[in-house]
């Protein structure tokens, strides 16, 4: 497990959001894991408005990751969180993923000024993708190797070479290629033994 964190402060709450989004998904698309959960909060003020988020990452599988934020105006709660779920359903009209985390805050404005209220929604999502539709980066695919050795106790000999490359859509050699690139050695395999093929 690890934790990704942003806070970014600006003039308004779309602005603010718009950098926090940005930035948290920067941070997430080279991060090995998938979001378990997410935390929010914001303080909005007369001049300045801050959102924090800190979303928990587990290394158990992988997939794309991010964060989705909508932030909406109306003349009270009720219809800013209207234009708000309107916004947010356009913004995931085609996520093929699940909502893993999920807030959710509606702010009146001072009452100098009548009829205004804000709301803002922030989700994390992991992607989902049937089987190997998208190529897997080499950073991604060496750090999954990884994982998946250190899970296997260490031994890079444990790994069938073979099946990896096919899992990954790449060939053998990027594979051994890949193993050298994380500090793990092993010798390509062009032999048979004498009790029958070698599977690597």
């Amino acid at each position: 497990m690890k934790l990704v964190s942003a806070i970014k402060n600006g003039e308004s709450i779309s602005e603010t959001l718009s950098l926090l989004e940005k930035e948290v998904n920067n941070k997430l698309k080279d991060e090995y894991g998938v979001i378990k959960n997410m935390y929010a909060d914001m303080d909005v003020g007369v001049e300045k408005s801050s959102i924090r988020t800190i979303l928990l990452i587990s290394e158990e599988d992988d997939a794309e990751k991010y964060v989705v934020g909508v932030n909406a105006r109306g003349i009270n709660e009720e219809q800013s969180l209207h234009n708000a779920v309107e916004l947010a359903n356009k913004k995931l009209r085609g996520v093929r993923g699940k909502i893993v985390g999920y807030y959710h805050n509606s702010v009146s404005t001072l009452p100098l000024v009548q009829g205004r209220c804000y709301t803002t929604m922030i989700f994390a999502i992991n992607e989902e993708h049937p089987g190997n539709v998208l190529p897997v980066p080499a950073k991604r695919r060496r750090e999954r190797l990884r994982v998946a050795i250190e899970l296997l106790g260490g031994d890079p000999q444990v790994v069938n070479i073979s099946r990896v490359a096919k899992a990954f859509s790449v060939s053998r050699d990027v594979i051994y290629n890949d193993l050298g690139k994380i500090g793990l050695q092993r010798e390509a395999s062009t032999t048979q033994n004498s009790n029958g093929p070698r599977f690597g």
